[in-house]
């Protein structure tokens, strides 16, 4: 049952949509005054398709703290959402993280600040990164340098709670010798404990009739992580590019639990002990060719990109029940492997007052097998695509766009898929400023983005997850089309007001029904719904309240309404997304910082996610010139748990889950930086296999 309930939080809300490729002048700097000392906050720069957080060489947060207190982005223990909408794709330096739920957010938390030069936020990617993008885009982009020299970052953090403890230690360099740049990372995640518990009710109409369960649960969890790049400049107009990457995690679960069923005249009561080991493994290698034609930008580019994902589990199950005295087990062993290979080759050329032509082709092949002893699933997909993009500037005006054609063929060995469509993507984006400084400005959108069903939701393999419930993927899924509108204000550079509105058709949900053969069972699956529509307002203000503090807010409401079948009618749903950020200096080298998120009760089809309020506190102090930064602070002070309904028509089911790693815990930040050399700057190395990248994140959540 347990498990039942955790399938069904692949739950995307929908949100905001901003407008792409003009450039907004830079919002200024929050100077501060202090005895004598100027100290700047940091910097956030407003464009039309997105905004950028310029991130400091001496920042202690993580990246999954500072995506959390970026504009429009809101992170929970399950996704990230960029203005209410989730399924977004993460990307270092233009490669795509194929990572999904605790998985992804561990990677992002075991990531430096100080390795990051900026984060870009993109609530929609342009043509030529593919139509499969309904959540939006994030890059973050490492830090490279331009002169010879090196620069490193070592930092380690601790995170403990009375029934958790964490240990994440982090190394960075990047060194560049004439005309070669050469750059590592390394990075661990390691929880020997994490302790916690759950409780769950289904309570059938009668009032009378219910099954309980309650449990404890131990979770450990290991995660590590290495890169390898480089970059040539072999002479002013080629360069090489080229990375290898290598993540693995261990999730090792074990819960004992017990459950009651008081249904009619069956009484039953059973004891049950589950472990489940999952063991995603990735690789990844890119190469990426450019040749400059020009001193105005126009280059040729070719991207390759590879990754293979190879995931293990092993699942068992044992069931003891005392009022009979029977024994039952149940064991799943699982080996998926995942393969993509794509090749992107593309042209600009751009041309004299602003404006340009892009062209491309790209192809990309997955293949996915899973030989596990229940179902034998062999899938192979081939995409095609061209696309083309232009752009132009006039006086006040700024005109971009472009249209993206993609053929796609999948079949399974089996005969279960057989699919093939050929589908056209436009996008448009027109920006008006009101006056010469751009300090007020329309920014105006259209898109249309497919959604492909995520591997795991179209695995057919049946796996048991407790004595009542399993989950099962569906392999005729279709995919999801989805048509965004928007305008956005923008004022003095970093106040903004969105209206938008979008609109999907086969919306994939994940769904919860009853067992035909059996009525005490029930199971969770991937169903295609019929329209799905979120109406929203995004709201971005920044405050200075006097010399000493800066508040920044963010807020996103959405109207959200589903209709499941075509002709029924549609439920409605108001959604909330919020948070603030309180920071104030001590003195020239101490800041406090007051942090507030929240969200509201989110809703699918017969799912929901309770509410949840968190509040984080910290205080950061530099030493010896800024080499040296240490941080302390306390995460979600109110101790906020997650909280879980299921509906169906014969019952509804609440589920609490209180693990100590998603609760409060006090956390330690000692980071040193080493930096020889005058001058650093951020750099891209593209990843081809982004959509591709997407889906494969659903792996790791699914198969947990």
């Amino acid at each position: 049952m347990l498990r039942s309930i955790l399938l069904l939080f692949a739950l995307s809300a929908s949100g905001l949509s901003m407008a792409q490729n003009i450039h907004l002048n830079t919002q200024k700097d929050t100077v501060v005054h202090l005895a004598g000392v100027t100290a700047t906050a940091r910097k956030t720069e407003w464009k039309s398709d997105g905004v950028i957080v310029h991130v400091s060489p001496s920042e202690t947060k993580t990246v999954n703290e500072i995506l959390r207190q970026s504009p429009g982005v809101s992170v929970t223990d399950k996704d990230i959402l960029i203005n209410g909408t989730g399924g977004v794709k993460v990307l270092v330096n233009d490669h795509e993280l194929k990572l999904t739920g605790e998985e992804l957010l561990n990677y992002l938390k075991s990531v430096p600040g100080q390795s990051i030069s900026r984060v870009e936020v993109q609530p929609h990617a342009d043509a030529s990164m593919g139509a499969d993008d309904k959540g939006g885009v994030i890059k973050l982009f490492l830090r490279k340098r331009t002169l010879d020299g090196l620069q490193a970052n070592v930092s380690s953090r601790i995170r403990l709670s009375h029934r958790m403890y964490e240990f994440m230690p982090s190394v960075f360099i990047s060194m560049r010798m004439g005309k070669v740049t050469l750059y590592s990372s390394f990075s661990r995640l390691v929880r020997p404990e994490n302790k916690g518990c759950y409780e769950s009710e289904r309570m059938y109409g009668n009032k009378t009739d219910m099954l309980t369960g309650n449990g404890d649960i131990s979770e450990p969890y290991h995660y590590k992580r290495y890169a390898l790049g480089m970059e040539w400049n072999m002479d002013s107009l080629n360069s090489l590019d080229a990375d290898i990457e290598y993540t693995e995690d261990s999730d090792r679960k074990h819960t004992i639990g017990e459950s009651s069923l008081n249904l009619g005249s069956v009484v039953s009561k059973s004891e049950s002990v589950l472990s489940q080991f999952n063991n995603p493994r990735m690789y990844s290698f890119t190469v990426n060719y450019r040749r400059m034609l020009d001193d105005r930008g126009s280059c040729a580019k070719i991207l390759t990109d590879y990754i293979a994902k190879r995931i293990s589990n092993d699942n068992f199950y044992t069931y003891h029940y005392p009022l009979t005295g029977k024994d039952s087990t149940n064991q799943l062993l699982q080996n998926i492997d995942y393969d993509i290979f794509s090749e992107d080759v593309s042209l600009k050329k751009v041309f004299l007052h602003e404006s340009y032509l892009q062209t491309g082709l790209k192809y990309t092949y997955t293949q996915m097998k899973d030989l596990s002893l229940q179902t034998v699933l062999k899938y192979h997909e081939h995409i095609g695509a061209a696309y083309a993009m232009f752009g132009f500037e006039k006086e006040h005006w700024n005109v971009n766009g472009g249209l993206r054609m993609e053929y796609m063929r999948a079949r399974d060995a089996t005969g279960l898929i057989d699919k093939r469509c050929l589908d056209l993507f436009p996008h448009l984006n027109v920006n008006y400023s009101f006056d010469d400084m751009k300090k007020l400005m329309l920014i105006m959108q259209y898109a249309k983005t497919i959604e492909r069903p995520d591997f795991y939701a179209m695995n057919p393999t049946r796996v048991q997850s407790s004595e009542y419930a399993y989950s099962v993927g569906n392999p005729y899924l279709k995919p999801t089309y989805g048509h965004h509108v928007n305008a956005t204000f923008v004022y003095d550079y970093r106040y903004t007001f969105t209206l938008g509105a979008n609109f999907y058709q086969d919306m994939i949900r994940p769904y919860s029904r009853h067992d035909a053969g059996n009525k005490l069972e029930d199971y969770v699956t991937y169903e295609n719904h019929s329209h799905e529509n979120h109406f929203f307002i995004a709201v971005t203000a920044p405050f200075n309240l006097g010399n000493l503090m800066r508040l920044t807010t963010n807020f996103t409401g959405v109207r959200q309404q589903i209709q499941k079948n075509a002709g029924d009618k549609s439920t409605g749903h108001y959604l909330v997304f919020a948070d603030a950020l309180l920071q104030a200096r001590i003195n020239s080298l101490a800041t406090i910082e007051l942090e507030y998120n929240m969200h509201s009760r989110l809703y699918t089809s017969n799912s929901q996610i309770g509410s949840i309020h968190l509040v984080n506190a910290s205080v950061k102090h530099e030493f010896l010139n800024g080499k040296l930064t240490v941080s302390a602070g306390i995460d979600d002070i109110l101790n906020q748990q997650n909280r879980y309904r299921m509906i169906l028509d014969t019952y509804t089911t609440n589920t609490h889950i209180n693990m100590a790693e998603s609760g409060r815990v006090v956390k330690l930040t000692v980071s040193w930086n080493i930096n020889r050399g005058k001058k650093v700057k951020e750099d891209t190395i593209e990843k081809s296999a982004s959509a591709e990248r997407e889906r494969l994140e659903m792996t790791k959540k699914g198969y947990k």
